[in-house]
């Protein structure tokens, strides 16, 4: 969750953890993991509830930037943060070094691709790990074995393809910062869509594992849904039908018409299954 103002419009009921802040844009308005106050807040409130709570740290951060995200993990930390995800490998060494006691979890630019890079990581206090998204749920399982740490599986929602030094919105397309993160921005060219998010591009396609639950059950995966440029009733309900489906209710033809209606340009197993990542494969086995 980026801000604190979406931690308190009833769509995180079903989650039992929540990421906080925008990794992809320090200037994001009201972004958690600048500010202070507001994170304090945040930390408080899901803790009131039962969740735990995650700080999120630049996906791609600059030297610059290592007194700020100092003192946002040092905040977190005095405030009780159950950990921290770090994308970049200078940032986990940071906080491994003057936190040796908060958990750390690595995200999808930490570029996981292998066993070894995951015990590397392990070394410096990483307990989970979000493999890259072009592994194959076989692929994750044997990191997860090899490594004996916690591997974060996208269940539902965007992928995180790309990250670059510019501002996707301000620079391609010409919106202002930093209003631009909270448009609803899209890149098209034929039949191919992307949604860019600050410094980062996301598949336009959710990635949708609800028709095949039966291919997750694993001892190291714990499961995410990707829904931070997403709005409070695709909050809700992705989170719902999942914590209903993961609880042993499945998931039948309603609850799947929910999510695709959710998804404007449609639904993807990404790269899971060893095949393209704009593919959707249903839980019959067919190309849909």
């Amino acid at each position: 969750m980026a801000a604190l103002r979406e931690l308190t419009d009833g769509s995180i009921a079903p989650y039992s953890a929540v990421y906080l802040g925008f990794p992809y844009c320090r200037l994001y308005p009201g972004n958690l993991m600048t500010n202070g106050e507001d994170l304090a807040r945040a930390i408080d409130l899901l803790h009131r509830e039962g969740k735990k709570a995650y700080l999120s740290t630049p996906a791609a951060p600059s030297t610059a930037d290592l007194d700020w995200i100092t003192g946002s993990v040092r905040r977190a930390a005095a405030e009780g943060v159950d950990g921290v995800c770090a994308h970049n490998l200078g940032v986990t060494r940071l906080v491994s070094r003057e936190y040796p006691g908060l958990r750390l979890h690595t995200g999808p630019f930490a570029n996981v691709y292998t066993d070894l890079t995951a015990r590397l990581l392990s070394g410096y206090g990483v307990k989970r790990v979000a493999p890259h998204f072009e592994l194959s749920l076989a692929e994750m399982r044997l990191i997860g074995i090899d490594s004996g740490l916690e591997i974060e599986v996208l269940v539902h929602g965007k992928m995180a393809l790309a990250i670059t030094d510019h501002c996707h919105p301000v620079t391609d397309l010409g919106r202002s910062c930093p209003e631009a993160c909270s448009e609803d921005l899209w890149l098209v060219t034929g039949d191919l869509a992307l949604k860019p998010a600050g410094l980062a591009m996301f598949s336009g396609r959710d990635v949708c594992l609800a028709e095949h639950l039966d291919q997750l059950v694993n001892p190291s995966f714990v499961f995410r849904v990707e829904t931070l440029t997403e709005t409070p009733d695709y909050r809700r309900t992705v989170g719902e039908i999942y914590r209903r489906a993961l609880g042993g209710a499945g998931c039948g033809a309603a609850e799947l018409a929910g999510l695709a209606r959710l998804s404007p340009r449609g639904l993807c197993n990404g790269y899971y299954f060893g095949i393209s990542g704009r593919t959707y494969v249903n839980g019959k086995g067919e190309i849909a």
